[in-house]
């Protein structure tokens, strides 16, 4: 999000955490200020070339009004973070949100579940289809095997970790 706004970037961001959100400006040695918007709090960065904000709270939460001005999204670790029985909500509530032409950046992760309970949950190239076929045209873009990356993960048993980035853009058809 950094990288992006001091790019230039309006960066706006979703984060159930307060914590984590607190965190982040703290950790990068941004000024923010927080205001409540619809019930919610949101932060908002205040000496960069642009502005960063995040919606603090739950995503489900979220009107199309927030992402109105959103031509691109980047998904690095919700959908990875979530159960399986929560990723069909999860995403209808990302294509309910977004209007035609809006692209995604989605990461994933694949690897044994029987290895490794998670989260990050294993996410297959499937599960994308079957989560986004219908409102979205789905681009593989990359995969690479990144466990001698992540000894973390090598020590809670994987033997295999491949990371997937897809391009999904949002297609015309209505929920």
């Amino acid at each position: 999000m950094l990288w992006l706004a001091q790019a230039g970037y309006k960066v706006f961001g979703v984060e159930c955490s307060d914590n984590a959100v607190k965190a982040f400006f703290e950790e990068n040695a941004l000024n923010f200020k927080s205001a409540e918007k619809d019930s919610h709090a949101f932060y908002q960065s205040s000496d960069l070339p642009a502005v960063i904000e995040i919606f603090q709270g739950d995503f489900f939460a979220l009107q199309k009004k927030d992402l109105d001005d959103v031509t691109d999204i980047f998904d690095r670790a919700s959908l990875i973070a979530l159960p399986e029985e929560m990723r069909k909500q999860y995403a209808n509530k990302m294509a309910e949100l977004q209007k035609p032409g809006v692209r995604t950046l989605l990461v994933t992760l694949t690897y044994d579940q029987a290895e490794m309970n998670g989260p990050p949950f294993s996410v297959t190239e499937e599960n994308v289809s079957a989560l986004y076929a219908q409102y979205f045209s789905i681009e593989k873009l990359c995969y690479k095997n990144i466990i001698d990356d992540e000894p973390r993960m090598k020590q809670r048993g994987l033997t295999s970790l491949v990371e997937t980035v897809y391009k999904l853009t949002r297609n015309d058809k209505s929920l």
